[in-house]
Parts: C-alpha cells; sequence; structure tokens
C-alpha cells in the first residue's frame, strides 16, 4: 500500500569555510531518512547553493537564490566556524540574510558554531569578529537556542539529535 509521505526542504546555510560538515548533514538526513521516514512518513532534502541553484541573471546573486529555493525552504541548518561569509545587500552575508528570513518567516533555524581549532593561516581577525557579533547579538535578543561542537563527531551526533527529535515533533502536532 503507497504511503503519503510529506517532504519537509532543509537548507544548508554556511559560509565558504564549512566543508566537513556538509557532508555530515548529508548523511545524517540521509540515515534520518532511511530510519524514521516509513514510521512517520517524513522525508528531509537537502538543498544548498552548489546544487539547487542554478545560473540565471537580473538579480543579485542572493535575491536569485531566495527566489529559486532558499524561501520554500521549510527549515535552515546553519553553520559558523572562522568566516562570517560575504555581504548581501542588505546583510553582512549571506548566511546571515538566510537565517533572518528563516526566522523572520517563522521557520526553523538550527543554528551552530564551530569551536574546532582553526590554523591560523585561515583567521581573518575581521570575519571571526562578525561571529562573535552576531552571535552576542543573537544572545542578547534572545533570538533561541544555538549549540557549539569541539569535533566533527561531536557535531554528527547532536544534529542527528536535534533532526530527530524536531521532526518527531512535528510529527506529533499534526496528529
Amino acid at each position: 500500500m503507497p504511503n503519503n509521505i510529506t517532504q519537509y526542504d532543509l537548507l544548508i546555510s554556511c559560509p565558504g569555510d564549512i566543508k566537513d560538515e556538509l557532508q555530515i548533514i548529508e548523511k545524517c538526513v540521509q540515515r534520518f531518512n532511511e530510519l524514521h521516514s516509513g514510521s512517520l512518513n517524513i522525508s528531509v532534502r537537502t538543498r544548498h547553493w552548489s546544487k539547487s541553484g542554478f545560473a540565471q541573471t537580473g538579480d543579485s546573486a542572493q535575491n536569485i537564490l531566495n527566489k529559486q529555493f532558499i524561501d520554500d525552504c521549510d527549515a535552515v541548518v546553519a553553520i559558523f566556524w572562522t568566516r562570517f561569509g560575504t555581504p548581501t545587500d542588505h546583510y553582512q552575508s549571506g548566511t546571515e540574510e538566510e537565517i533572518c528570513r528563516m526566522m523572520d518567516a517563522g521557520k526553523q533555524v538550527f543554528l551552530y558554531f564551530s569551536d574546532i581549532p582553526a590554523p591560523p593561516s585561515i583567521m581573518d581577525s575581521k570575519q571571526y569578529k562578525k561571529i562573535r557579533c552576531f552571535r552576542s547579538k543573537f544572545e542578547h535578543e534572545n533570538k533561541g537556542m544555538y549549540f557549539t561542537y569541539q569535533s566533527a563527531d561531536k557535531f554528527e551526533n547532536m544534529f542527528f539529535d536535534h533532526i530527530c527529535k524536531y521532526f518527531s515533533s512535528i510529527k506529533k502536532k499534526n496528529l
């Protein structure tokens, strides 16, 4: 008998210094779908500019991506490490814009800050200061919860736990 599966789109939002976590997120989502999609009738699909966007003209890159798929996403996982990212028309980075757009739309934001040590050669003090300011502003304005991690394994375990709890809670609300 066929099942009716509800698909949720999860935006992966991060500056270019985040690499390993992209693979970890894909792995966690695949594992979640394999373990829970049948029992919860939920499937999660990841969206990222590198695989979900396409070449288009007529507007800024961020505005194009917003229209192509970002605004249609149901949740976002956003990660910062050493870089805050590239400014957009209205925000200090694309990641900041995507977080704010999701929050303004009342959508789920999974926010993480990496505390994995970084080689001094990749550190940009101006970029890192923007991360600290954003984090402080997020805390002081009581925008929600975020988590930090000190290793890729810790991030993987934490993120998998978070998506399981979140999507299970959605299922309970819809019963």
